[in-house]
């Protein structure tokens, strides 16, 4: 792929994952279609099926990507006590509240 195109992608996929976090606020998760993922981000269905299989595959990257950036930000803090990491933690998290309370509200987190 190249470099345009992963670019594309990339977008694309945040597109995708934006569309799906904001039907999450007000539609239950299950009932929840492609149809209106693609809808919401003003993408084609045929864009989604390039880049994703389900819509449990765009909540399953959004999170691997979130635990890369937090594992940046630890990095680029370079705590030395337990405490500094539980700060990082909770601020992390603070500022995805709303996906995690969106996670909670589908019984991700049980």
């Amino acid at each position: 792929m190249n470099k345009m195109n992963y670019r594309i992608a990339l977008q694309s996929k945040k597109m995708l994952t934006n569309g799906l976090i904001k039907l999450m606020e007000t539609n239950d998760y299950s009932m929840i279609t492609v149809t209106q993922i693609c809808q919401e981000a003003e993408l084609s269905r045929r864009t989604f099926y390039r880049l994703f299989e389900t819509k449990e595959e765009i909540l399953n990257e959004h999170m691997a990507l979130l635990a890369e950036e937090f594992m940046n930000m630890v990095t680029e803090a370079a705590p030395r006590h337990y405490i500094e990491v539980a700060t990082i933690y909770f601020e992390f998290w603070k500022q995805h509240e709303v996906f995690l309370k969106l996670l909670k509200k589908i019984k991700c987190l049980n």
